[in-house]
């Protein structure tokens, strides 16, 4: 398993710390970041990628191997899952008491998946999504007071947060390990989000190929925002194909609200953007 570690020189897990705790993950990788609420900053990453074939659970290896850091007493902890598993719902059309009918249309439920819902409201949706019950579990036996969330949660808000050409239709991407999430915007309201299964950068294209066919959008007349928590080099091959067809697209930056320390800069800004953009979800 490959670790990195990216924290603050004065970091320090004593009492009086006042500390949030943000967690992002699945059973590919895993990364956590600590907000320091009285510096107002992030001042420290952990990341976690599994070895290609290693069977070693991320959450259960950061449990086993960081007792101190774990056990620290936070003021506020949020994990989000991050998976393929996700619907986007209005908020006219939603209904509580239905989750399964809704996410039943495009996936697979599991037994042992956990069906939530959270509401955007930028987004005057609700996103469902799922959450395995031993990793639910897991994380409320090691945390008095969790809130369980999604990656995609911070995906769309930050993406509805930004500020483009209005004129212009907006492709937002964010790259999973064996998946990857689509959003197409116009004239700021959402068009599409959808995720889709890959293996390989011609998967991605041909997606975004189609989709932009289906929505009229002109690769040399858009603009296009990549991001998500791949390896960076992964990440970058990516992009390089992309670019041959869509040539305006855009790497993901951290959000230029919040603070970091240095050593969280020097990592790659697209594998952090929806961690610490939990930090802003409502």
């Amino acid at each position: 398993m490959r670790i990195v570690n990216a924290f603050d020189p004065e970091f320090s897990l004593s009492a009086e710390k006042e500390y949030e705790l943000y967690l992002e993950g699945n059973n590919q990788m895993l990364q956590l970041a600590v907000y320091d609420s009285s510096q107002n900053a992030f001042v420290g990453v952990k990341q976690y990628f599994a070895e290609s074939g290693e069977e070693t659970d991320p959450v259960a290896a950061l449990f086993n191997n960081e007792s101190d850091l774990i056990g620290h007493k936070y003021q506020k902890v949020t994990y989000a899952y991050s998976s393929f598993r996700a619907m986007l719902v209005p908020q006219s059309l939603f209904d509580a008491d239905h989750l399964q009918d809704f996410l039943k249309f495009h996936h697979k439920i599991d037994d042992n998946e956990k069906i939530m819902y959270h509401f955007i409201p930028s987004a005057e949706a609700f996103l469902i999504y799922t959450c395995p019950t031993d990793t639910e579990n897991l994380l409320k036996s090691k945390f008095a007071s969790i809130n369980i969330k999604h990656h995609a949660i911070p995906f769309i808000q930050l993406a509805l947060n930004k500020t483009t050409d209005s004129h212009l239709p907006v492709v937002h991407l964010f790259l999973g390990q064996d998946f990857f999430d689509m959003m197409v915007m116009k004239q700021g309201k959402i068009l599409l989000f959808n995720s889709f299964y890959y293996q390989k950068y011609t998967d991605v294209m041909y997606f975004l190929v189609n989709v932009s066919n289906l929505f009229s959008i002109p690769p040399h007349h858009s603009h296009m925002f990549v991001g998500g928590n791949i390896e960076h080099t992964q990440y970058t091959n990516i992009v390089k194909e992309l670019k041959t067809i869509f040539p305006f697209i855009n790497e993901e930056n951290l959000p230029d609200n919040l603070s970091y320390a240095k050593e969280i800069l020097a990592l790659p800004a697209h594998q952090l953007k929806t961690l610490v953009g939990l930090k802003l979800c409502v």
